[in-house]
């Protein structure tokens, strides 16, 4: 091993840059918990920090051994071709690309931690669907990239220079390893034990099996154990995850068996076998109580969260309109929105088909009307289907997806005429609630979906101007607020979206002779008055059933909870004849079923608990509910997840019919 000299001077600068990377990206996860410690809950402890900063460094470890491998192999090569100048250039690129592509990841998952509390997740890829012009235009608004850039630039220079200090200097002179007299036996244990340490760096484990995501849950704090995994890995797992659910065999993300008509018969407690999935869903109306509503109106609300009608917030006066319908009408306070995302809980309120991770808008089975598609039943039962959207017709293409599920009209902010009156999203919403009242006349029934814009960023509505009469933080809530967080204009967009939806409401009920409306959110809006909303807060959305002649005498069933999945039943219910015929995934909410359970991507509500079926696995009780009562076992929760999302990404990849049963 007369080369061996070699080999140790190129694997100790090896070492030392795989420690510089491990350190750089521990002293990020450092600063991404100060940065956001107001997130983390008050029963964290030092301990508890001191864990996910520690583990972490078991995934720093998987990126930093990345980054050496090829300064390493040619390490080795060194014990047989003299290729040391070689493996100087490699190292130093690959630690100049490993420093510049963490530093860009920093600055975005800094942004993104703080609009999604958390770093890259599936909801990532909704930039390769969306709006990129918007996107981008939202970004440089409110995200100060080129200030976060400018700053982080300014800031790496020096780092450059200790990292090449930092390599290139040792305490041992190379001259004095060249004269050394290390023993073979010696040098043969180092240059294994190279390799040893090298497999486990790249494993992040001296165990068995390698570092994995479940591994990053070591913490009681939710908050920290998101900090555990470095942006490096958290992206390559969304990217896995992605592309594992767009794949064949991503059904079995949801069911590892691949056994879709077992879980159909669970879902609907049919113990026979059907050949068709549609046939599972059939169900037939009961019939209307009061006569059909005429006209019906969805209205779905950009980002409208169901924490603002909560009675301990009310003092904020952002969801007044609603809270006034819901007193008068009918309200599901234990609800979930189908995703996080706009266009992927948009999807499942029109097909009644879930968010199963694969972009339902742009598959080739959503082309035509799936059989449980909302606008498809109403064309059936003789109403004019319209879709209304403040924003631009051609994002995500909604206008041909909106068209292929059964919608006859479809209009978009372009016909509106008020195309100067908003952002890069939308109109505001008072101009496109006008539209619509236009619209929509007395002389036919008609089914109106009306998707809202005003709640989202830039929020550059002048709301004050508007009429939002709370300019300062309500002495209730001041110990509560958090100035740092949010600001009473941005919170002030709800407020303004709210009104214009309750205006519209009293302008149609007025002009109308049997209408009804069904108001809910999107998504959570991800905004809240601090940093640490209980996991009820940051997840549920409002559903609210308002129409003084179609619902006389009607009450919800005790118990009730649902979902995004269960709207189109429940308002078909109220317009379909006895006997009617319609497929969905989905449940009317006001037939008493036991027990109510809502489904979500990745959570599942009842009236008194929500669970966190995908990261947590922890049930929290409903807001203002108190404990509850005797709770299902997560793995049942997780069941009936795994089975709705399941059978939804069947149908929406493969179609309706059963394996084997076609």
């Amino acid at each position: 091993m007369k080369n061996w000299p070699r080999f140790f001077l190129q694997f100790r600068k090896d070492l030392k840059l795989w420690l510089f990377c491990v350190l750089f990206l521990s002293l990020f996860r450092i600063a991404l918990i100060l940065l956001f410690r107001e997130r983390m809950g008050n029963d964290a402890q030092i301990g508890d920090v001191l864990a996910a900063a520690a583990y972490g460094m078991r995934y720093d470890s998987m990126v930093a051994s990345y980054t050496v491998l090829l300064p390493f192999l040619l390490s080795l090569c060194c014990l047989f071709l003299d290729v040391q100048t070689l493996a100087a250039r490699v190292r130093t690129t690959m630690g100049t690309l490993f420093l510049i592509f963490s530093s860009i990841l920093f600055v975005v998952t800094i942004g993104y931690f703080r609009e999604f509390n958390d770093q890259f997740n599936h909801f990532l890829f909704e930039f390769l669907y969306d709006d990129t012009t918007a996107i981008l235009v939202t970004i440089w608004k409110e995200y100060h990239l080129l200030r976060n850039i400018s700053v982080m630039a300014i800031l790496l220079a020096p780092v450059f220079i200790i990292k090449k200090r930092f390599i290139d200097r040792g305490a041992v002179p190379e001259e004095t390893v060249l004269r050394s007299q290390i023993p073979p036996s010696l040098r043969i244990a180092i240059t294994l034990l190279a390799l040893l340490l090298f497999v486990c760096g790249i494993r992040g484990s001296f165990g068995h099996r390698p570092a994995q995501r479940k591994d990053s849950g070591v913490t009681k704090d939710e908050f920290l154990n998101k900090t555990i995994l470095n942006p490096h890995i958290s992206l390559r797992y969304a990217i896995k995850d992605h592309r594992e659910l767009a794949d064949t065999k991503g059904l079995a993300t949801f069911l590892p068996d691949g056994d879709v008509g077992a879980a159909a018969g669970y879902l609907f407690e049919r113990d026979g076998s059907l050949p068709d999935l549609d046939l599972y869903m059939r169900k037939t109306a009961r019939g209307t109580v009061n006569g059909p509503a005429r006209q019906i109106f969805l209205i779905v609300m950009e980002s409208y969260d169901a924490w603002p009608l909560m009675e301990k917030y009310r003092s904020l006066k952002l969801s007044g309109g609603l809270a006034d319908l819901a007193a008068r009408g009918l309200s599901v306070k234990s609800f979930l929105s189908a995703s996080s995302g706009t266009m992927t809980s948009l999807a499942p309120i029109i097909t009644t088909l879930a968010d199963a991770g694969v972009h339902t808008n742009f598959q080739k089975s959503a082309r035509k009307p799936y059989r449980s598609s909302v606008p498809e039943t109403f064309n059936r039962l003789g109403y004019k289907t319209r879709f209304f959207y403040g924003g631009k017709i051609k994002w995500q293409r909604i206008d041909e997806f909106t068209k292929a599920q059964g919608f006859r009209e479809i209009y978009g902010g372009s016909h509106m005429g008020e195309v100067f009156s908003g952002n890069e999203w939308g109109i505001d919403d008072e101009y496109l609630f006008d539209f619509v009242a236009k619209t929509v006349t007395d002389g036919e029934k008609s089914f109106n979906f009306i998707l809202t814009t005003s709640y989202h960023p830039p929020y550059d509505i002048d709301v004050h101007a508007r009429g939002y009469p709370v300019r300062e933080v309500p002495e209730d809530l001041k110990d509560l607020f958090d100035v740092d967080t949010i600001d009473l204009k941005t919170l002030g967009h709800l407020w303004y979206a709210d009104k214009a939806m309750a205006d519209f409401v009293r302008v149609m009920e007025g002009k109308l002779t049997a209408p009804l409306f069904a108001v809910t959110g999107d998504h959570y809006g991800r905004k809240f008055i601090n940093a640490r909303p209980d996991f009820f807060e940051h997840s549920a959305v409002p559903f609210v059933l308002y129409g003084k002649e179609v619902l006389k005498g009607i009450s919800l069933p005790d118990g009730v909870a649902g979902s995004h999945i269960d709207i189109g039943p429940t308002l078909v219910e109220l317009a379909a004849p006895k006997g009617f015929p319609y497929y969905s995934l989905g449940h009317n909410l006001l037939e008493q079923r036991k027990p109510f359970l809502g489904v979500g991507r990745g959570k599942v509500i009842g009236a008194d608990f929500i669970a966190d079926v995908a990261l947590a696995r922890t049930v929290y009780p409903v807001s203002g509910t108190g404990k509850p009562g005797n709770l299902p076992p997560i793995e049942e929760l997780t069941k009936l997840h795994n089975a709705v999302h399941g059978v939804s990404w069947w149908i929406i990849l493969n179609g309706s019919a059963l394996p084997g049963k076609n």
